[in-house]
């Protein structure tokens, strides 16, 4: 029982010192990136427009994909479980509260972190274990500005345009099944669920997609720059990068929702 117990407490204050990490290197990116104002504008512009691409623009396939089949699925079966269940309207509720206000931002977070997520964190691992950034240092760059803040400004954007997209998506795929493969009287009404959408529902996924990209291009980051100069290194930092970028979006997830309902 106290080895358990020992090995359980070894594994909490790891997890809190990762955390720590994690949020030491933010401090450091935002005051590099305040100290760096104004210079080497062109070179981050550039830099961010890259990742913005690979992060956002590339996955737009797989996040339609994605979105029609949910949007379709979730539709079909609100409708079906709670026709002439349930008051009218309340199916649209539901498909509300599951396709635009909780389920989006999560799950195209879940996206980026296995898309992107282990992209850049290979990157970043691979420029330190072959020495490649040293270079960089020796000319004064700051690494961590120039490596570390595209992708903390990226991800979110890319996070938060993805997330609009896979909404727009999902409600359109269902708008079009529903009538068509459940018609009848008292069928699901778009015009019902753009009608019960409040200030909320469209606030609450853009924070959570916002905080969810941010919180993933730091943890990815450390991670990358975290390991020493063996390969072997580079995927155990992706495995542990993709590991706590889940966590951290589920725990924030979890803190954002509790904090609207409260």
């Amino acid at each position: 029982m106290t080895g358990a117990l020992t090995r359980f407490g070894a594994r909490v204050r790891a997890s809190a010192l990762r955390t720590a990490d994690v949020a030491r290197l933010g401090g450091r990116v935002l005051r590099l990136a305040w100290e760096e104002r104004g210079g080497r504008g062109g070179l981050m512009l550039e830099a961010i427009v890259k990742q913005i691409r690979f992060t956002g623009v590339d996955a737009f396939g797989l996040v339609a994909v994605a979105a029609a089949v949910l949007g379709v699925i979730t539709t079909l079966q609100v409708e079906w479980f709670l026709r002439g269940l349930a008051e009218a309207g309340f199916a649209e509720k539901a498909a509300m509260f599951v396709l635009v206000r909780e389920l989006p931002a999560i799950l195209v977070g879940s996206i980026l972190i296995a898309r992107s997520g282990t992209a850049i964190t290979t990157e970043l691992a691979s420029l330190r274990v072959h020495r490649e950034a040293e270079p960089l240092c020796a000319h004064g760059i700051p690494l961590e500005y120039l490596l570390v803040f595209p992708r903390l400004i990226a991800f979110p954007l890319a996070s938060f345009c993805l997330t609009a997209y896979f909404v727009a998506i999902a409600l359109g795929a269902g708008a079009i099944a529903a009538p068509l493969l459940l018609p009848g009287p008292g069928a699901f009404s778009m015009r019902l669920v753009l009608e019960t959408a409040g200030p909320l529902d469209v606030l609450l996924p853009a924070v959570k997609s916002a905080v969810f990209g941010a919180s993933t291009a730091l943890v990815c980051c450390a991670a990358g720059l975290g390991v020493g100069r063996s390969p072997r290194e580079i995927p155990q930092a992706a495995t542990r990068a993709v590991s706590a970028s889940f966590v951290a979006c589920l725990a924030l997830n979890a803190i954002l929702s509790l904090a609207v309902l409260l």
